[in-house]
């Protein structure tokens, strides 16, 4: 699967971003995209690490690197729903990927990221660590 330790999320902004390397201001990012124009994200902005990311289970939490291959073992590329699906939909995908998953604390808007992201992962492929 895909090496998450240098993908990104910015809140307000839609999409992931890769980390190219920090400045002194924060860190100089490239869009997951075909428009891949790189910026700096100020220090003040928040951010996210998609490896520091995880979805609530019944007893503990899912890493979402585990999540990502639990999906593509279900399903590969062909998901059968998208961040557009009704929340029943999205609810029936999360349970056929991870039964467990705490249903109270696991809303419909976190299994549309969680969909997006995943889509997005898939079209651009983060690059491996030469050692991978």
């Amino acid at each position: 699967m895909i090496d998450l330790k240098d993908i990104i999320t910015i809140t307000g902004m839609p999409g992931l971003f890769k980390i190219i390397k920090p400045t002194t201001n924060g860190v100089l990012v490239e869009p997951l995209s075909n428009d891949p124009k790189r910026f700096v994200v100020n220090q003040n902005k928040p951010v996210s690490k998609l490896e520091d990311i995880s979805i609530y289970t019944q007893q503990d939490s899912v890493s979402l690197t585990d999540l990502f291959v639990l999906v593509k073992e279900k399903f590969g590329t062909d998901l059968q729903v998208t961040p557009k699906s009704d929340e029943a939909a999205l609810r029936e995908f999360m349970e056929t990927v991870l039964p467990e998953y705490d249903r109270e604390r696991v809303y419909a808007s976190n299994i549309r990221k969680l969909i997006t992201w995943y889509t997005i992962l898939n079209e651009f492929q983060a690059p491996q660590p030469a050692d991978a």
